[in-house]
C-alpha cells in the first residue's frame, strides 16, 4: 500500500497470485511478494493465519485436492518447484530448473495426479501421482 505496510500483517496481501477454496469454506492464498499461503476462515472478522510461515521462495498458484484441507499443494515462482503441505509442514517437493522454469497455475486431480502450467516454457506438464514422473501434455507449436 501507499504507507509501505504490505505484509505486515494477514490482513495486507502483496502481489496474491492464487487461491483455492475448501469445504469449509476456508479461502487459501499464494501471497506472493509475501512468500507466503494465508488461510482466511468464513467466519474471520479481519485478516487471516499464515499457515506457511515465511517461504523461500514465491508461491504462485494454490490448489488443494477435492477442495480439502488436508494437503495443500502450490507453485513456487521462483524456486520453480511445487510444493506438498499437510497440517502447516512441508511433506514433499517436485520439480526442478530442468523442466519446470516459471510454474504458475496448479491443479490435483482425484487420481492424485498434479498438473502445472508453465508460463515461460508454454506447456502443461502432468505429475503421476506423487512421483516426480511427469508428461508434457501439451507443448508450445514448432516454428514453421
Amino acid at each position: 500500500d501507499s504507507s509501505g505496510n504490505c505484509g505486515s500483517t494477514t490482513s495486507r496481501l502483496d502481489q496474491p497470485t492464487g487461491i483455492a477454496i475448501d469445504w469449509n469454506l476456508n479461502l487459501y492464498i499464494a501471497d506472493s511478494l509475501n512468500r507466503r499461503i494465508v488461510q482466511y476462515s468464513p467466519t474471520a472478522s479481519s485478516g487471516g493465519v499464515s499457515i506457511t510461515g515465511r517461504l523461500t521462495g514465491k508461491p504462485y498458484g494454490v490448489a488443494l485436492k477435492n477442495r480439502s484441507s488436508d494437503r495443500l499443494y502450490f507453485t513456487d515462482n521462483q524456486k520453480k518447484e511445487l510444493d506438498i503441505w499437510a497440517n502447516g509442514t512441508s511433506v514433499a517437493t517436485m520439480g526442478s530448473s530442468t523442466y519446470l522454469s516459471s510454474p504458475t497455475v496448479v491443479v490435483v486431480d482425484n487420481d492424485d495426479n498434479v498438473y502445472i502450467a508453465d508460463e515461460t516454457s508454454e506447456q502443461v506438464l502432468k505429475f503421476s501421482g506423487a512421483s516426480s514422473t511427469y508428461e508434457v501434455l501439451l507443448d508450445r507449436p514448432s516454428p514453421v
